[in-house]
């Protein structure tokens, strides 16, 4: 099914889904579906939009799960240092100077907004 993400005028991604109507009444017809893109679906964005590379973008997306470094290095069969090198990269290309700023940054520009509509959270922990 054809889809893409795209970002509104207010800052909020959003998910395309266009599908081809089967049927004898529906010919020709195509249903569109905007929706709101959960996390998984940003993430990648977040990490093209800093110039991350695959690798940085895999410790990035881990970070955020909330793992440490121990527990990413384990994950991804990779020295120690090697993490704290990527970790590095990431910071210069995002701006930060911890993972703690990693996480605040991604929780400012991300969360913090949808928390601003007064919305619920549904139970994985994202806005229903």
């Amino acid at each position: 099914m054809p889809r893409t993400r795209l970002r509104t005028a207010s800052g909020r991604w959003l998910v395309l889904h266009a599908s081809r109507l089967r049927g004898a009444d529906s010919e020709g017809q195509i249903a569109v579906i905007f929706e709101e893109a959960r996390p998984t679906e940003i993430a990648p964005l977040i990490v093209d939009a800093y110039g991350l590379t695959k690798r940085e973008g895999e410790i990035t997306r881990l970070v955020l799960r909330g793992l440490s470094t121990a527990e990413v290095f384990r994950e991804l069969h990779i020295a120690p240092n090697t993490v704290r090198d990527h970790y590095k990269s990431i910071f210069d290309k995002v701006g930060v100077r911890s993972r703690r700023e990693l996480l605040g940054q991604v929780f400012t520009q991300q969360y913090q907004p949808r928390m601003a509509t007064g919305r619920e959270l549904d139970a994985d922990g994202w806005f229903a």
